[in-house]
């Protein structure tokens, strides 16, 4: 994989081209914001874990589980 130079610049123009705003009423699109919904997306739909820290380019499973990864209040309930 070659992971780009100026990935928020690249960030910026892939918005700008799909016509979603950089900058709304909510806040800022950010680099780093996309790459927790991403992690925590994948875990969601049964991704392996170990295939998602590598996905990440994250150094230990507990970054990638414990830092990037979000629960929510349905995660729990389908589990159960």
């Amino acid at each position: 994989l070659v992971v780009p130079e100026k990935p928020a610049l690249l960030l910026r123009r892939d918005l700008e081209r799909a016509g979603i705003p950089y900058k709304t009423a909510e806040g800022v699109m950010d680099f780093h914001g996309l790459r927790h919904s991403y992690i925590t997306h994948l875990i969601r739909s049964g991704v392996n874990p170990k295939v998602v820290q590598k996905l990440a380019r994250h150094s230990t499973i507990t970054l990638t589980l414990d830092r990037y990864t979000h629960l929510e209040d349905d995660d729990l309930r389908n589990a159960l």
